[in-house]
């Protein structure tokens, strides 16, 4: 398992998902949460279920992570190739058991939306612990993280280093001998010396034209 942990003393607020994955979380979240209401219309509402998906669930991993955060602050992130993995089976074992079926698809679903509203680009099994500890960690998710892979390489970066003040080794385009503010530069110094040079060509001949004493 990639287990990585990173200081967590500065959060980034912006938002971590495109509007792809806002959309996606959108409209998965509403289905798992959809089915669930849809059930209980059909076959009668079982209180336990949302208890359990709305406050138990949620509950375990908020304690779980803040007993992790009081002996390790620095942030987790668990992103292998186990650790989806590993999500995964989580996800369908509760699912699987009748027990704890509707309660993992409202807890699912529910995170899921509210990952979306706050634009939060991890695992959404985390989205309420780590909105409430505000801290980042994160895991692996298998379903969301193929779209924001291909939602973050179609985005279009700010432009070439070159063009960007303070990067590239130092290099601006504010240079003399290089970019747009330098080329008005070199033609100025280039018609300086062609106007010297022919300065000093009609002074030799001037001087070779008088007659000698």
């Amino acid at each position: 398992m990639a287990v990585t942990e990173h200081s967590n003393q500065t959060i980034d607020r912006r938002r971590g998902i495109g509007p792809v994955g806002t959309a996606a979380r959108l409209l998965v979240g509403a289905l798992l949460l959809g089915s669930v209401v849809h059930g209980h219309l059909a076959r009668g509402f079982h209180l336990s279920s949302w208890a359990l998906g709305l406050v138990g669930f949620p509950a375990l991993l908020l304690a779980l992570q803040w007993l992790r955060a009081r002996r390790t602050p620095t942030r987790l992130e668990a992103t292998g190739p186990v650790s989806h993995a590993l999500n995964l089976v989580v996800f369908l074992a509760l699912y699987l058991l009748e027990a704890t079926s509707d309660a993992a698809l409202i807890f699912y679903g529910t995170s899921m939306l509210l990952a979306a509203l706050r634009g939060y680009g991890g695992c959404e099994v985390l989205a309420v612990s780590n909105w409430l500890l505000r801290r980042d960690d994160q895991i692996g998710c298998a379903v969301f993280w193929p779209v924001d892979y291909l939602e973050r390489r179609g985005t279009p970066t700010e432009g070439p280093p070159s063009d960007r003040a303070g990067t590239g080794g130092g290099r601006t385009g504010a240079r003399d001998d290089d970019g747009p503010v330098g080329a008005p530069a070199r033609q100025q110094r280039c018609e300086a010396q062609v106007g010297l040079a022919a300065h000093e060509y009609g002074q030799r001949l001037v001087t070779h034209s008088q007659p000698s004493q």
